[in-house]
């Protein structure tokens, strides 16, 4: 995304948070205050809308009575579901006083031009909506959908309004059909649109909405769009797919996620993107699905994203797109879990960036690079429809690691399980460093979760970190590493048990040419080839994880004097940066301390 639109983004944080802070005192949970606040930015907009000529008693204004009549004239004049009855029962339990004064800062906003360009189309992911998505992930499948003007894209099973706002925007047409509605579509059309739309609310599975009536099949549609991660289960599965009008379910797929696309199948003629979790990609509740989607050449694309984007899932997820309407005699497999394409931000997360890039890598055959390969038909159904991106990609990384001198790694260094210990109030004090512990550049900092341990300290000496240590998460967020400072407390910290610690031996190593110095290590595992060596020791699992079997089996590079020297330069003149940073940090913090303080005598 560039600059403006990350800085409209905030602005349009900021404006609902403005919103929210005026209604603090009021018993709404946060869905209901994004709801409040849409529907009175809806009510500004419609009031501005020249073609709607919408009566000046229903204009937005600050001297009404009793604004539940209000928006149900609203509703009645102009059929919009914003005005719903749903939304007004939410509305009617704001206290008259607040609702005076948030509409009096709207028509500020309003009169100072703040509402001209608004664009709430991320607003769930304020309101903590199950399903809401980063806002690139939703640009980038957005942008594989290509050019939408004028043309109806389907959009299954939306909850958040990310993807409704979004298509509007390129000047799509939105079908929304869901089992579950929130009220973010409408209220986001509204806002950004002069054409409210329909909304289907509706089981998609036992009574779809969009229907060609004449000849009772499902009316095609060019685009579809959907989120199939947070799909939920089928109900009543046997009499659904057993006798099912449209002939939907008949590839024999188990999963939520594979009825859906069998869905999707009937309805769309044209391009299919979704995004699901890797399970699918490999299992056998889905092979039959698979083998059909790739003997039919249906398939023309699956991008294995990075992990650590979404909250739904902590192993990685893919992006599949389908075309029902041009057959692909070969399948494009894009690995983006890969520097170019990720930045780390706070908490640790990662964000997708180069959409642009990574967009033009997966639509166009003439763009190639080594995390890009296109893949035979007769190639995927002789690995069982196996459609996990590592399974055909052999990349730049893989290959350097391929080339270059290896040594296993328990040949110079222990590797040391945490243990589960029984806290006791009267025990001794421990810190444990987790994997939010673990810092992107330089040393560990600190260990967050203090705990009293029943244990005399010297029978878990061994547990403690000391300095060099590698800590490294094998469960859940798995690859975060980490090194312990030279200044580290003694005998204090315990590794997580999710991690396992990495220990170099320097009497058994130092005097061996297959050693590595702990350091260049540590610098190699959160590299790009570290990242590669490690992501394939849990390639197609379902759940992130890495046995210590094979971690000690496994073949470390061996760094050259030059690349250990460089490594140890690098983490040195990060670890002075990172004290830097954490200085700053102190100083921000103690500019404020003197002003307005509570005087506590």
């Amino acid at each position: 995304m560039n600059n403006d639109n990350n800085d409209n983004n905030d602005n349009n944080d900021t404006l609902i948070k403005a919103l929210f802070d005026e209604m603090r005192y009021e018993k709404l949970d946060r869905k209901e205050r994004i709801i409040v606040s849409l529907m009175l930015l809806a009510w500004w907009k419609i009031s501005n809308r020249l073609d709607l000529g919408l009566p000046e008693n229903l204009k937005i204004n600050k001297t009404f009575d009793n604004l539940n009549n209000v928006f149900f004239e609203i509703f009645d004049f102009t059929k919009d579901e914003s005005f719903n009855e749903e939304h007004r029962l939410i509305v009617s339990k704001v206290n008259f006083t607040t609702l005076v004064t948030l509409v009096d800062l709207i028509l500020t906003m309003g009169s100072n031009g703040i509402l001209e360009k608004f664009n709430p189309s991320d607003a769930s992911l304020l309101g903590l909506q199950h399903g809401s998505l980063p806002e690139e992930v939703v640009d980038f499948m957005v942008s594989l959908a290509q050019e939408i003007v004028g043309k109806e894209v389907y959009l299954p099973w939306e909850m958040t309004g990310q993807f409704t706002g979004r298509v509007i925007c390129k000047k799509g047409l939105p079908i929304i059909e869901s089992d579950f509605y929130t009220g973010y579509s409408n209220l986001i059309a509204t806002i950004i649109s002069d054409k409210p739309i329909k909304v289907l609310n509706n089981d998609l599975y036992a009574n779809p909405g969009v229907v060609d009536v004449e000849v009772g099949k499902l009316r095609k549609l060019p685009i579809a769009i959907a989120n199939l991660i947070v799909r939920g289960s089928l109900r009543q599965v046997k009499v659904i797919t057993d006798y099912d009008l449209f002939e939907r379910f008949k590839y024999n797929s188990k999963s939520t996620q594979g009825r859906a696309i069998s869905h999707l199948l009937m309805q769309i003629k044209g391009r299919i993107i979704f995004m699901v979790p890797q399970n699918f990609l490999f299992t056998g509740a889905d092979r039959d699905l698979r083998s059909y989607l790739v003997r039919s050449q249906i398939l023309e694309a699956v991008v294995s994203m990075p992990t650590g984007l979404i909250d739904t899932a902590s192993a990685s997820f893919s992006i599949v797109i389908l075309n029902t309407d041009k057959a692909s005699s070969k399948v494009r497999f894009v690995n983006a879990d890969v520097a170019e394409y990720i930045s780390v931000v706070p908490r640790d997360k990662n964000k997708l960036i180069n959409i642009e890039k990574l967009c033009r890598l997966v639509i166009d055959s003439k763009h190639e690079d080594y995390n890009v390969r296109d893949v035979s038909i007769d190639e995927i159904l002789e690995k069982n429809a196996d459609l996990v991106v590592s399974s055909y990609i052999l990349d730049a990384i893989a290959k350097h690691a391929e080339q270059m001198q290896g040594v296993a790694l328990y040949t110079f260094a222990k590797l040391i399980s945490p243990k589960t210990l029984a806290e006791a109030l009267d025990g001794i004090e421990v810190a444990e460093v987790g994997a939010q512990d673990l810092p992107s550049f330089g040393y560990i900092q600190s260990a967050s979760k203090t705990l009293n341990v029943a244990i005399d300290r010297r029978k878990i000496k061994d547990l403690f970190l000391r300095p060099d240590d590698i800590v490294l998460v094998i469960k859940g967020s798995v690859g975060k590493v980490g090194i312990v400072p030279a200044d580290a407390p003694l005998d204090y910290w315990l590794a997580g048990r999710s991690s396992v610690v990495i220990r170099v031996d320097d009497n058994r190593g130092n005097h061996q040419e297959n050693w590595v110095n702990p350091k260049a290590l540590y610098m190699l595992l959160r590299s790009d080839l570290g990242r590669e060596i490690l992501n394939r020791l849990f390639k197609g699992s379902t759940v992130s994880f890495i046995k210590l079997s094979q971690l000690q089996d496994l073949i470390i590079p061996l760094p050259t004097q030059d690349e250990t020297e460089k490594a140890n330069e690098v983490l040195e003149e990060e670890a002075v940066i990172q004290k830097e940073i954490m200085a700053l940090h102190k100083r921000q913090s103690e500019l404020s301390l003197d002003f307005w303080k509570l005087n506590n005598n």
